[in-house]
């Protein structure tokens, strides 16, 4: 398998993995609000996804020779 292949397959675990850690969170937990100091769960899935974003679109940008930010 080439490292693309490889790749591909890390992502794809990982999402599936993602999922059914979601899928497995009570009510409660989904609805649960954080403090600054003291994150709920969807606020670290939403601090995780703004930055699995920023990687994207910064890999988009190098793959179009533009400059990451």
């Amino acid at each position: 398998m080439d490292r693309l292949n490889q790749l591909l397959k890390m992502i794809d675990t990982s999402a599936e993995e993602e999922r059914s850690l979601v899928d497995d969170l009570s009510a409660q937990e989904r609805a649960q609000e954080g403090q600054v100091d003291a994150w709920s769960f969807k606020d670290y899935v939403a601090d995780y996804t703004f930055w699995r974003q920023r990687l994207a679109e910064n890999l988009a940008a190098i793959a179009a020779g533009r400059p990451a930010e």
